[in-house]
């Protein structure tokens, strides 16, 4: 394969995006900044970029990887997220030239936050489940639709996150139970507020049951 050559470097004017306006021997055009620019040597003709693609992924990535830590500085954030928010922000202003590059940049960006501890899906699903259990208790079953469904998180990490935890569905049924039992009584509409919420029948009635057991004790200590 034969080497690819800088034939024009052209400082922008306007400054609307990138220093510098790079056109390839293969005749593909793009941005880069003054810091690419001189990292890449890609204001020298005559200095030949063996591999213009892995070129264009490193440079991508490296923009990437700035949006990346910039969205999970503040809060936790799965991969699935970061991936879509990222990708979401890559392609809006990039000519398709630079869009062909966005995917495998995105996957090389990952993988280097992954490695320096800012991504990490196992923690995300810790951190959630700890936050849903103290704040927003919510069966099992919303729990891995939530992770998995909404936020893209792995099943496979999802499920062996979960098997680090001791969660009785029955329990956390119980505790929304009793809140809502402050409206309504009616066992009918209790069985089916909880099991819209992803409680199987079982864990329900146990935790009806023992919401009466409790309520019998408390009259008759009345």
């Amino acid at each position: 394969m034969s080497n690819t050559y800088v034939t024009s470097c052209i400082k922008n004017q306007d400054k609307s995006k990138y220093d510098y306006e790079i056109t390839f021997s293969s005749g593909l055009s793009l941005g880069f900044s003054d810091e690419e620019v001189f990292e890449h040597f890609l204001y020298d003709t005559d200095h030949p970029i063996e591999d213009l693609d892995s070129l264009c992924i490193k440079v991508l990535s490296a923009r990437a990887r700035r949006i990346m830590i910039s969205y999970v500085a503040s809060t936790c954030r799965s991969i699935a997220q970061t991936k879509q928010a990222t990708s979401e922000k890559l392609k809006l202003g990039y000519t398709d030239n630079w869009k062909i590059y966005i995917e495998a940049a995105i996957d090389k960006a990952v993988v280097d936050l992954m490695l320096l501890g800012y991504l990490d899906d196992y923690d995300y699903c810790r951190r959630y489940i700890n936050t849903t259990i103290k704040v927003k208790p919510a069966s099992i079953v919303m729990i891995k639709h939530e992770l998995e469904n909404v936020r893209g998180v792995s099943s496979n990490i999802v499920e062996s996150v979960l098997a680090e935890y001791n969660i009785d569905d029955s329990v956390t049924a119980y505790t929304l139970l009793v809140k809502k039992v402050k409206s309504t009584d009616d066992k009918n509409k209790l069985f089916g507020y909880l099991m819209r919420k992803g409680f199987t029948y079982e864990s329900v009635n146990k935790a009806y049951n023992r919401y009466i057991d409790n309520k019998n004790e408390l009259e008759q200590e009345e």
